[in-house]
């Protein structure tokens, strides 16, 4: 009998403090979202359990919103003997969903031929996740061949993909003389600016023994190079136009001879092609009593060399259109 009544005593005592339990654990709950998303370095503001205040509570772990991916956290509920009464999770997306951002600059002076960057527009551009280091920039590399409006377009792209576009029309001014000073702004001994006396001037670039390139204020343009005949005297090419009237230039061949004896022919060309041929002068000077025609044949012997020697160096050197 007595056997009987501790059982039935130790069942009725199991019975109450599952009870209990049951009761407590029925009135342990998360606050807030179970799965939670976050951008990433915001501020994460943990809402916590729901609680007995007779039950303890331990948290472990921490959500760092500096670092991308799924995170957790792990509640547990202790009675006051320390026994778990209950253990939940939250889970806490931290995500990269904000674009770039970036100001614009003030407004300036973009010159033909010069070469620009993406911080002669933008003069500062950030991401709440990249450093600007590692942002992405569609374009980074700028130079207008020819003046007048042109539309710049600049993307901005973080690792996680998200991006922000700039875009903007930009007028192009040509100074070819500012486009020398600049190219050769290492090399300024090649360059000198030379008075007409009749109110203009001319630069002059002495690109090597056998190379020149001249500009004057009025708007032409001169290349000349010296090249070899079989006539046995000094003869250079020079291809001249106004800036924008290349299928119009005209070239001169120019052959000199003891004292200031020379000979000399002019021609019209298309200087945008990729060749040309000569077959008459005009307005020719003959100090030296030349053969024409053998002048002719010399010339076009070499008019191909120096016209694609022209069209790189305004192309590649000085990033001039050819139109």
């Amino acid at each position: 009998m007595k056997i009987r009544i501790l059982a039935l005593i130790f069942a009725l005592c199991s019975l109450i403090s599952f009870s209990a339990c049951s009761s407590n654990e029925n009135k342990i709950f998360i606050n807030g979202d179970v799965e939670e998303t976050i951008e990433v370095n915001t501020i994460f503001e943990d809402k916590g359990v729901s609680y007995p205040k007779d039950l303890t509570l331990i948290t472990d772990g921490s959500i760092d919103t500096s670092r991308l991916g799924r995170q957790q956290l792990k509640y547990k509920v202790y009675s006051s003997d320390g026994e778990l009464v209950k253990e939940m999770h939250r889970f806490v997306m931290v995500v990269d969903t904000t674009p770039p951002t970036y100001i614009a600059t003030d407004t300036k002076t973009y010159y033909v031929g010069f070469n620009y960057t993406v911080n002669d527009f933008i003069s500062e551009y950030s991401d709440n996740y990249n450093n600007q280091s590692t942002i992405v920039i569609s374009n980074n590399n700028f130079i207008f061949t020819s003046a007048g409006q042109h539309k710049v377009s600049i993307t901005f792209t973080d690792s996680s993909n998200n991006s922000a576009s700039y875009t903007t029309d930009i007028n192009a001014v040509l100074d070819i003389e500012k486009l020398i000073y600049e190219v050769y702004k290492n090399q300024t001994y090649k360059i000198s600016s030379v008075d007409t006396g009749i109110g203009s001037h001319y630069t002059r670039v002495n690109i090597s023994s056998e190379k020149s390139f001249s500009y004057f204020d009025s708007g032409s343009l001169h290349y000349l190079e010296e090249v070899e005949t079989s006539l046995g005297r000094r003869a250079t090419i020079q291809i001249s136009a106004n800036y924008g009237d290349f299928d119009n230039a005209s070239i001169s061949f120019h052959i000199s001879g003891i004292g200031s004896a020379y000979s000399v022919g002019f021609a019209t060309i298309d200087a945008t092609k990729q060749s040309a041929t000569v077959n008459s002068f005009r307005s020719t000077i003959n100090d030296l009593n030349l053969d024409t025609s053998k002048m002719i044949e010399e010339l076009n012997l070499n008019l191909n060399i120096v016209l694609n020697n022209f069209q790189e160096y305004m192309k590649n050197t000085l990033h001039l259109e050819l139109k």
